[in-house]
């Protein structure tokens, strides 16, 4: 019995090639955005999932009571005192990415390392390939590696009692290697030290200097905890009013502390990819109702040799299952085939994941979704497909198809608007041109020797110094700025930065009041700040210079006094508003910033890193370009845009399938009226007009109900960015006529195929 409906499904296959050909296209189209969506979902919700304890882990994170802003920085000695204080914490541990310099022998890389308490490998379930986890981290001056940086520092040689260098001047002792930390892990680290190794200055309760991570223990009240750590941090720093609450570990990939993040766009995929599919399907239900009246004869004598509504129900499920299980088989095909191309195309690598419960999950809701109008439409006796109630179907159909589609085109162009505004904004210093040069280890002894020979070349325009990223000044600071006039209730925070005297010429900054540091001024090595002008706006200075300021940084205690106020410059990105930022005087620092000329960039690299070189022969040379620096900081927006792009083309590829098939078969329906108005001479347009008009009425229909949704969802999605595009009219305006010129060539295809046709064959079609 099923051989006998399987033979028919693939005769019906084979007699209606076009019909079959646009639905098992519309399906793979279809199949392929899901499953596309679906891997890179799977593997961005699968960070941090990984450790046994995670539904118990937290990051400890603060705030203020009016929730104004939020920070991930503590104090270090605030892990221990968490576990001493509270009995639902089991566990804790400090955690301080920062970028080392790790070195044996003539081997040296910049790599990222962290101190740790006794608790992490109790807490975090990262694999340890040598070494005993209770007892790596006990003795100070001991490391523990990954095994990718162990091979790069010893080979085969065993590394466990080997020694390596801290930043050329600390000697560390290796007692064991690591498992390379997974990618879908937030914590990347290279090699972790215990924290009693840790400087004084990560010690202190008046210093934002560690994360910090706890654990609870089974069944704990999160609530309770947060209601016990509220004012922890006040006890030691009143004038901070910070309070600390816990933030689910497994969160930390996917969403910011202040809301939104990477999860909006997972939501956003997970609505591309039901919608795709619903519209694949949608093309099946159209094209199927549309064209089931070439099937009238065959329902007939099947129902007059006997056959049952059942029968006839059950062979037009096999032909259904037949569609999708060769729209799946070519899906699989063609994914395997783009992978490649796909992974270069989006930056990083994307897994794909073809597990069987999907494949027929997704299987069988293309024959459930598919198959669910038309079997009720094909076995039945009355008219079939040509009833006023079947026609608004099939137009209905068609308006969501394009509905969507207008919608999609409206935010990619919204999208990549945005995009553009992110590049073209002046940020308020220059960024082309300049490369970022890390000073750890013995250059930040040298820094000032190598700027002087840095300078000799006529290829290098500038060279200055910094102590933090230009781009990642938020959160750099401790405690709040202090300042004798001080009237209002306000916690005013800064990001700290040291510089030399050639920061602002360098960055091309401007000083909107007052001067910036100069060498004819000896005072400004101990007594003078240059403040942006969000700073001073929110200390309430009418005149700021000369005002005096005191702030804290651990130990680090400095009162001076305002010489300047340089222009607001963005120290994050354009998600977060402008952020108070202090600059101090330094001749050493982190960073080496060189502004180069145009000449071509390899020379001028290999130039740098050469002199460089002559001063600090053991150092890695490691550099990045200041834009591309900028350009990272927007990686899920690129990467959005361009899932957005091939999304939309397959959704309109997908919509214009079903276009086409529908115009098909009206133009089928049409030919012999066709025929006898080209005899009284009617034109290509008057035929393009005649076919045309109806999906014309429908596309502008969708118009004017994917306009106000569009307008809500991209405004929505606008939201995340502090600095953001207003939408104008001409993109949606924009977007209507694309989706209508469209919707037009589509027909327009079948019109010239009748227009070419003779009228004599047109007339005598039966």
């Amino acid at each position: 019995m099923i051989k006998n409906y399987l033979k028919t499904a693939f005769r019906h296959l084979q007699k209606y090639k076009s019909l079959s050909l646009i639905n098992i296209s519309g399906l793979v189209f279809g199949l392929f955005c899901v499953i596309l969506i679906y891997s890179w979902i799977r593997y961005e919700s699968s960070y941090d999932k990984f450790h046994k304890n995670a539904d118990r882990l937290y990051r400890v994170v603060f705030t203020n009571e009016n929730r104004d802003f939020f920070g991930i920085y503590q104090p270090g000695p605030l892990a221990n005192h968490l576990r001493e204080v509270v009995p639902e914490i089991t566990h804790t541990t400090s955690y301080s990415e920062m970028q080392w310099k790790l070195s044996r022998e003539d081997k040296g890389f910049f790599v990222i390392g962290s101190f740790v308490d006794n608790d992490f490998f109790n807490m975090f379930s990262f694999p340890l390939l040598q070494g005993d986890k209770n007892i790596v981290l006990n003795s100070p001056g001991s490391v523990v590696l990954t095994e990718n940086l162990a091979h790069k520092l010893f080979g085969k040689i065993n590394p466990i009692g080997e020694t390596v260098k801290l930043n050329d001047n600390q000697t560390l002792n290796v007692t064991g290697i690591l498992k390379d930390i997974p990618q879908n892990s937030h914590m990347q680290f290279n090699f972790l030290m215990p924290f009693k190794s840790s400087p004084d200055w990560m010690n202190q309760w008046n210093l934002k200097s560690t994360t910090t991570y706890a654990m609870l223990s089974p069944n704990s009240s999160i609530d309770q905890v947060n209601n016990k750590i509220y004012g922890i941090m006040n006890q030691h720093n009143p004038t901070w009013k910070n309070v600390l609450f816990m933030f689910p570990f497994t969160k930390s990939h996917l969403y910011n502390l202040e809301g939104g993040g990477l999860i909006l766009y997972v939501y956003i995929f997970i609505a591309m990819g039901i919608v795709i599919l619903i519209v694949a399907c949608i093309n099946f239900i159209n094209l199927t109702t549309a064209c089931s009246q070439r099937r009238t004869k065959e329902i007939g004598m099947r129902k007059t040799i006997g056959s049952s509504r059942s029968s006839i129900m059950l062979q037009f499920l096999v032909e259904a299952i037949l569609i999708a299980f060769i729209s799946m088989i070519i899906t699989i095909f063609l994914i395997e085939l783009v992978s490649p191309y796909l992974n270069n195309v989006l930056g990083r690598p994307l897994k794909i994941y073809l597990s069987a419960d999907f494949i027929l999950f997704l299987t069988g809701f293309a024959i459930h979704f598919s198959n669910l109008q038309p079997v009720r439409l094909l076995s039945s006796a009355s008219s079939i497909g040509t009833g006023g109630q079947y026609i608004i179907l099939r137009k209905t159909l068609v308006t969501v198809q394009f509905t969507l589609s207008i919608f999609f085109i409206i935010s990619l162009f919204g999208i990549r608007q945005q995009l553009g505004f992110i590049q073209s904004k002046d940020l308020g210093y220059t960024k082309d041109r300049v490369l970022m040069v890390q000073t750890r280890g013995a250059l930040s002894q040298e820094a000032s020797i190598v700027k002087k020979a840095l300078l000799q070349h006529a290829a290098i325009q500038r060279v200055t110094i910094s102590g933090n990223e230009i781009i990642s000044l938020q959160g750099t600071g401790s405690g709040p700025i202090e300042w004798p006039e001080k009237v209002t209730d306000r916690v005013v925070e800064a990001g700290f930065n040291w510089v030399d005297y050639d920061f602002l010429a360098t960055l091309k900054m401007k000083i909107t009041q007052g001067r910036f540091f100069s060498k004819e001024f000896e005072t400004d090595k101990s007594d003078a700040f240059v403040v942006n002008e969000t700073g001073i706006q929110q200390m309430e200075f009418a005149d700021p210079i000369g005002k005096e300021i005191t702030i804290n940084q651990g130990s680090f205690q400095r009162t001076g006094h305002i010489i300047g106020v340089v222009k607001d410059f963005h120290a994050g990105s354009l998600h977060q508003p402008m952020y108070p930022v202090v600059m101090m005087l330094s001749e050493r620092a982190n960073y080496l910033l060189i502004r180069i000329n145009t000449q071509p960039i390899d020379e001028t690299l290999a130039l740098i890193k050469n002199t460089i070189k002559k001063y600090v022969p053991d150092d890695p040379f490691h550099y990045e370009f200041f834009d591309a620096k900028i350009e990272k900081q927007y990686q899920i927006e690129k990467l959005t845009s361009i899932l957005s792009t091939y999304l939309t083309v397959l959704m309109i590829i997908i919509s214009c399938l079903g276009l086409f098939g529908l115009a098909s078969y009206s133009t089928l329906q049409r030919t012999k009226e066709i025929g006898i108005r080209k005899v009284f001479g009617a034109t290509f347009p008057a035929l393009l007009y005649l076919l045309g008009k109806d999906f014309t009425k429908l596309v502008l229909l969708a118009n004017f109900i994917a306009w106000p949704l569009a307008w809500y969802g991209v405004n929505k999605w606008l939201q995340n960015f502090a600095y953001r595009i207003d939408l104008s009219v001409w993109l949606f305006l924009l977007a209507g006529v694309v989706a209508l010129v469209i919707a037009l060539l589509t027909v327009s295809w079948q019109v010239i195929r009748t227009a070419l046709a003779n009228p004599v064959e047109s007339l005598r079609y039966e």
